[in-house]
C-alpha cells in the first residue's frame, strides 16, 4: 500500500512541477513587458486556433507595425489580435484582418488602441489557464497540494529494530 502512495506522490508531484513550468511561461514574460493574452475564437486559424496562449510585446511603437504583422488592440474593451493588412502613417490607424475572415475588420485600428505586437504563441495552453482561474480549477490545485503533502508523509515506510525506531523512504 505505501508503494502506492510512493507512485501516487510521484505522479501529483510531477503535475505539481507541470503547473509550475507553466505558471513561469505565463508569469515571467511580463518582466520584460510581454503580456499573455488567451485567443478566444477561431479568427486566426491556422496561425493560431482559439486556446492558445499570445504573447504581446507591450514595448512596440505604432510607427514599428508593418504590413503583416499580428498586432493586439482594444475595441469596444475587447482585446483583439488581427494581422495588419495595411497601414494609414498619415492618419495614424491601421486596417486589420483576421486570418481566418473572408473580410478586413471594418472599424479601423487607431494608433491609440494599439496595446503591442505578437511575438509568439503556445497552443491549447489558455484552456488550462482559464480553467485554474476559476473556483472550481483553484479547488482542484489546492486538493493536488494537500494531496501531494498527504501522499508524501503515507509513502514513508516505519521500520522498527529492537527498540529503535526510524523512517526508511520507499525506494
Amino acid at each position: 500500500m505505501r508503494q502506492f502512495f510512493y507512485i501516487f506522490h510521484c505522479l501529483i508531484t510531477l503535475v505539481i512541477l507541470s503547473c509550475s513550468i507553466i505558471a513561469v511561461l505565463v508569469l515571467l514574460p511580463n518582466v520584460v513587458g510581454v503580456k499573455c493574452f488567451i485567443v478566444l475564437s477561431n479568427s486566426m486559424e491556422p496561425s493560431m486556433s482559439a486556446g492558445s496562449i499570445v504573447y504581446i510585446n507591450m514595448h512596440v511603437k505604432a510607427e514599428e507595425i508593418e504590413i503583416g504583422d499580428l498586432i493586439a488592440f482594444e475595441m469596444q474593451e475587447n482585446r483583439i489580435v488581427h494581422r495588419v493588412t495595411s497601414v494609414d502613417r498619415k492618419y495614424k490607424n491601421f486596417t486589420t484582418k483576421g486570418d481566418a475572415n473572408k473580410n478586413e475588420d471594418l472599424a479601423l485600428v487607431s494608433y491609440d488602441d494599439l496595446l503591442g505586437r505578437a511575438c509568439g504563441h503556445i497552443p491549447h495552453l489558455g484552456y488550462f489557464i482559464a480553467y485554474i482561474g476559476t473556483t472550481k480549477g483553484l479547488i482542484l490545485v489546492f486538493t493536488l497540494f494537500v494531496l501531494w503533502i498527504t501522499s508524501g508523509s503515507l509513502s514513508k515506510e516505519k521500520v522498527t529494530k529492537g527498540d529503535m525506531k526510524y523512517e526508511k523512504e520507499n525506494s
